[in-house]
């Protein structure tokens, strides 16, 4: 059974409902991990649309946010869907987490 705790980034989905993507978290979880060392090059995530992208995302922060021995400070930042500026974007940047 899935412990209640208070989490970083609300979930779109039910815990017991993320399935089919496990193995990708947990490689996730492992390029985290390994950030720490510096042995974590970029990665990307690319699929089309509505695939679960922002889902997966939003448990791998969720689940990394209480492994205080990666020693890493995840962070999510949501764009909407709309033009803005480069100073704009900035700016809602920078009041997000300054």
């Amino acid at each position: 059974m899935h412990e209640e705790k208070i989490l970083p980034v609300e979930e779109m989905i039910a815990y017991d409902e993320f399935t089919g993507r496990v193995e990708i978290l947990r490689e996730l979880d492992t390029w985290v991990k390994n950030i720490q060392r510096m042995a974590a090059p970029s990665t990307a995530i690319i699929s089309p649309r509505r695939l679960g992208k922002t889902v997966l995302l939003d448990r791998l922060v969720n689940t990394v946010f209480f492994k205080h021995e990666y020693q890493v400070a995840p962070f999510y930042f949501r764009m909407k869907r709309e033009d803005t500026t480069l100073n704009n974007f900035l700016l809602e940047y920078a009041t997000t987490f300054f």
